[in-house]
């Protein structure tokens, strides 16, 4: 479990983008206009506090509770994967600046392969349900879980070292 905090903690450090804004950081810059931008960030926290969610729940061995968050928080058909789905840049939206116009401009200025990135997160998260479910059966394996987790962090941080909202 020490592993698992560790890695929330740095996805958490990874997150804090602008916080600590670089002159010389070299990611890719989006821009979001304010509204979609505080969206967007509010997103990456749920994510966050999903995580923190799934590790909470393997640390009780609660397997089944985690894969549910991971599916449906995290995973390809959550809320917060509206904008990162293949679909999500030329699907038509209500233009208002209500939570569906919001996710419509959020795709259609997130870079291509900031979605990529974003997809193989959310899908991660899906395959970390998988594995979250089978180490609660007899010959499940508590050890696929940590690591099927493990990759879910991992993908955030590749997305985060290359992409900052501006």
């Amino acid at each position: 479990m020490k592993t698992i905090f560790r890695l929330l903690c740095l996805a958490a450090i990874l997150s804090a983008g602008n916080a600590w804004a670089d002159p010389t950081d070299a990611r890719q810059k989006v821009d979001y206009p304010d509204e979609v931008k505080a969206k967007f960030l509010a997103n990456m926290r749920d994510h966050l506090e999903s995580l923190a969610d799934i590790a909470e729940a393997l640390s009780q061995a609660q397997y089944a509770r985690a894969a549910d968050i991971a599916d449906t928080e995290l995973g390809m058909n959550s809320q917060g994967a509206t904008a990162c789905r293949p679909s999500a840049q030329g699907k038509s939206m209500h233009p208002m600046m209500d939570g569906a116009g919001q996710d419509h401009l959020m795709a259609q200025r997130m870079p291509a392969e900031m979605r990529k990135l974003g997809q193989n997160m959310h899908r991660a998260a899906n395959e970390f349900a998988e594995v979250a479910r089978k180490a609660e059966q007899p010959s499940g394996s508590p050890a696929a879980a940590s690591a099927a987790l493990g990759n879910v962090i991992k993908q955030c941080t590749i997305c985060h070292a290359a992409f900052r909202v501006n």
